[in-house]
């Protein structure tokens, strides 16, 4: 099955609103970030006179920290709450740690990486007889 990512999105109809615009900020207009967090995997490396020292081979790009702004948690939902107001302490969390270290400095941070790959497929509409939110209101 292949998805053609050039169609147009379904995010408005789903969410009644337009999509999201495209990051189309050229790198240098983009603010600095001074904290970084690099995702890839260590390996000992042989260094001049013997031994080995940690390094890590990561990603070309890493993720700007300090650039990011808290999610807006004005959810009727407590369990959507709950979950943004998380995701904020994460990021509250992490920018604490990054203010301590000193320059040069390496953390590592016990978190989990997840690849996903966008979904764009519309799904069909449920028949009115299996949609539970379908009800008769004539009858």
């Amino acid at each position: 099955m292949s998805i053609d990512r050039t169609a147009p999105s379904s995010f408005g109809r789903t969410f009644g609103q337009a999509a999201p615009a495209a990051a189309t900020t050229a790198p240098q207009d983009r603010p600095k970030a001074q904290w970084w967090l690099n995702v890839g995997y260590e390996v000992d490396y042989p260094v001049e006179g013997g031994g080995t020292e940690k390094r890590l081979v990561s990603l070309p790009t890493g993720i700007p920290l300090d650039t990011q702004q808290p999610i807006k948690n004005n959810s009727r939902n407590p369990t959507y709450a709950e979950f943004i107001g998380a995701r904020n302490n994460l990021l509250e969390e992490l920018m604490a740690k990054a203010q301590t270290m000193k320059p040069g400095e390496v953390v590592e941070v016990p978190l989990m990486i997840q690849l996903r790959c966008v979904n764009d497929e519309e799904n069909a509409p449920a028949a009115p007889e299996k949609n539970s939110f379908v009800r008769p209101i004539f009858g």
